[in-house]
């Protein structure tokens, strides 16, 4: 026997790979992480590099108009404001030298923005120099020479920001690039080692292996069989276009509950209801509208009784609603309610329909359920024969 297969030896063996494997992703998620903080860290350094651009822009562009207004007005407070403005100019290109330290492209380019700024000040200088001499209109004829220097200096922090865009850009790709790349490294590495130890496992898992797919099987398809059974009786029981019960399922439930309802001596109300002019509605707006009526009258009613009371389809217009522990007025309160809804719901689709409900209460149900349906039914059809659109609940002693 080879020794890694002995029982002991194969703990150990597990134990090593256990540990060799969480070793790596722990690896793994370090070097990942020092890349995600370095790509952190190039988005805050270009933050403030833009940050600063935006200073010299401001200050440049702060500078000029005090400047222009000395040349306009010979103040001297023009000028101050405007030497206040060319230090912040300079400082912030003193701090963009320091972030742009490891970056030779970049450095160029700040010291072309330096001279452009010292060609500026010194045009200005001279355009300052001139106006106290010689007054305002001949340091007019300067200021032209001045403004290409401003768009100069504008075309540079512009160019130097579309350059640090791209390093930015180059620079989070390639952190990213890189965590991929060593999740990839140890991803293959992993599932090298994983592929040697399942290779070793292999012939002593296989009947294992073999029994649980069998039993899975087995346990799948009892499952399957039972989900199988269940709808098909549910639907043995469901009005396939309302989702309300069917007659048969109506009667089943009805006969449990008045045999509970006699044992207990609780009270019981069977309730029978009618769409009034339905046939109309399939005839002149389509049975497709009429089926659509029907869903809607059943939603209604669901939505309007208890959880505990049961309602059926047990004809093409007809509905059969039980009520168990339900004396006489509340009966009456709770058609009443669910004839106003149902009204409400048909007057907002516009459908000329009306309800008639019959209903029978009893305080000893008897056991014959169809006599009790028949019942209701009998109230319901001498409501639509008084003029329809009603409600009556009868009471019975059994």
């Amino acid at each position: 026997m080879q020794w890694w297969k002995e029982p002991t030896h194969k703990v150990i063996v597990h134990a090593v790979a256990i540990i060799f494997i969480f070793s790596c992703m722990w690896a793994a998620s370090y070097y990942n992480t020092r890349r995600l903080i370095a790509a952190d860290s190039y988005v805050t350094e270009s933050t403030e590099f833009y940050t600063h651009l935006e200073g010299i822009r401001s200050a440049a562009a702060n500078a000029e108009q005090a400047e222009h207004g000395f040349l306009l007005t010979g103040q001297e407070s023009f000028l101050e404001q405007s030497s206040e403005d060319r230090r912040a100019v300079q400082k912030h290109l003193d701090r963009l030298g320091t972030l742009a330290e490891d970056n030779l492209e970049q450095r160029v380019r700040l010291a072309l923005i330096g001279r452009a700024l010292d060609r500026q000040r010194e045009e200005i200088a001279y355009v300052v120099a001139v106006r106290k001499s010689r007054g305002e209109d001949a340091a007019r004829q300067l200021i032209s020479s001045a403004d290409e220097s401003i768009d100069q200096l504008e075309r540079l922090i512009t160019e130097l920001e579309i350059r640090q865009g791209s390093i930015l850009r180059n620079r989070i790709s390639d952190a990213h690039s890189r965590a991929s790349h060593a999740l990839v490294a140890v991803a293959a590495l992993m599932l090298g080692f994983l592929i040697v130890m399942l290779i070793q496992m292999r012939a002593t898992m296989r009947d294992i292996r073999e029994k649980l797919r069998i039993e899975r099987e087995l346990r799948d398809a009892q499952a399957q069989l039972q989900m199988a059974l269940s709808l098909e009786r549910e639907q043995a029981r469901m009005d396939p276009l309302t989702q309300a019960m069917n007659r048969r399922a109506f009667y089943e439930v009805a006969a449990t509950e008045a045999a509970r309802a006699r044992r207990y001596r609780r009270p019981l109300t069977v309730a029978y209801l009618d769409i009034d002019n339905f046939k109309w509605v399939n005839d002149f707006c389509g049975h497709s509208v009429g089926d659509a009526l029907l869903v809607i009258v059943a939603q209604v009613i669901k939505a309007k009784i208890r959880t505990s009371d049961i309602v059926a389809r047990v004809g093409g217009d007809e509905f059969a609603i039980l009520l168990p522990e339900t004396d006489l007025a509340a009966s009456d309160i709770v058609l009443r309610k669910l004839r106003q809804a149902l009204l409400t719901a048909m007057q907002e689709k516009e459908w000329p329909v009306t309800f008639s409900i019959g209903a029978v209460y009893y305080k000893d149900p008897p056991a014959d359920v169809d006599g009790m349906v028949h019942r209701a039914d009998e109230i319901m059809y001498s409501i639509k024969n008084a003029g329809k659109d009603n409600i009556a609940v009868a009471v019975s002693a059994g």
